[in-house]
This record gives structure tokens, sequence and C-alpha cells, in this order.
């Protein structure tokens, strides 16, 4: 499929990235209305895969942009940044998207947005209704809102894979600790995983 060999909104990211004044990440995102919330956030440099998942195609074509970035901006956020839709899916999503890219390149720096959870609003039958992607934070609190988050709320993909396992409560403390580890042993960049460190040892009841 011609859909699964290119990036949504391509050739304007890569111009946003290739731009030296500027030091933003390429956000990819599931879908058109993700792509235009970031657009209205003034966020240009976002893409979109639209499927069930990246495709090698797109992954490489990702990979391929934000390393030329790096090279020629020579600014310190030229990485990928995974917005995922919060829910079920969207979780399953990021997961397979990580690994994807990794395949690629396992040392291509890959962050990944949160916090779109922490936004909410009240639907029809009247019910406090968490925001589930990009799209109704902007609905339903604006620009700023969505710019707030595309700018602040990161986390490295492998803070983002501990969190998953930690979050699992049908693992074992010893299964934790073991996916954990291995995590940690295939880590490429430096992270910051101070903020961790309080929530692991109160989850596994072990001293900081």
């Amino acid at each position: 499929l011609a859909k699964a060999r290119i990036l949504y909104n391509e050739p304007g990211a890569r111009e946003c990235l290739y731009d030296k004044e500027q030091n933003i990440p390429l956000f990819i995102v599931e879908g058109f209305g993700d792509v235009w919330a970031c657009q209205q956030a003034g966020f240009h440099s976002a893409v979109a895969y639209n499927g069930s998942s990246i495709s090698m195609e797109q992954a490489s074509e990702a990979v391929k942009i934000t390393s030329r970035a790096q090279k020629q901006t020579k600014k310190a956020n030229k990485y990928i940044v995974l917005v995922p839709d919060f829910d079920e899916t969207g979780r399953i999503k990021i997961a397979k998207n990580i690994e994807i890219i990794r395949k690629i390149n396992p040392k291509v720096e890959i962050k990944v947005l949160y916090g779109v959870d922490e936004y909410s609003y009240t639907n029809e039958e009247g019910k406090e209704t968490q925001c589930k992607d990009i799209g109704e934070v902007l609905q339903h609190h604006g620009n700023e809102a969505v710019a707030k988050l595309l700018r602040d709320k990161r986390m490295s993909a492998d803070e983002h894979r501990v969190r998953e396992v930690l979050d699992y409560d049908h693992f074992t403390k010893e299964m934790q600790i073991q996916m954990v580890a291995d995590i940690l042993g295939e880590v490429q960049h430096t992270i910051e995983l101070d903020s961790l460190v309080p929530e692991i040892s109160e989850k596994w009841r072990v001293p900081q």
C-alpha cells in the first residue's frame, strides 16, 4: 500500500526540521487530525503514519530526516517524539512503534509524549471524561494547552517502557525486576531516571 510508505505532511515537517533557527523534534502522530492539532499549536514538524502502526518504510524515513537535521543544524532537539492515543490500543502501538524504529537504527533518540490524559472534559451525558488524544485537548482546552504538552511533556522511550512494566500488575515483582533490568541494559542514550527511583522503590518495597 502506498499509504504505508509515506508520512503525511513529511515535506512540511522536513523543512521545519532542517531550519537552523528551530530547535524542535519530529512529532510522529497517528492520524491527520493530530497533525492539524500540532500545527494549530504552532508545531509544524508533525507527521502521521495513518495505520495501525508505523511501517518500516515510514520509520526509515523518520530516522533519515532526524539524523540529517541533527547533522545540518547541530541542534539537540532533532529527535523523534511519538504521540500516542491515550487508550489501550494507543499504549500497545507505542511499544510496537519504538521496536520498529529501533530496528532501523537502535541508536536513534526517541521520546514519548505524556500528559494528554491529565486533561478532561464533560461529555454529552455530563460525565467527566479524560482526553484521549491531542485533538480532544485542542477542542476542549485550546491551542495553548496543546503547545504546552508538545513543549514540556516528553519522556525517553526507555523510561516509558519501564513505566509500562511497572503499570502492569499481573507481572510478579521478580519478573518486573528482570524486565526493567533488560530495558536498562539496552539503553543507548543517557536517560533521567531520578523521578522513577522513588516509584520503583515504593512499588518493589526496596530502599532507594
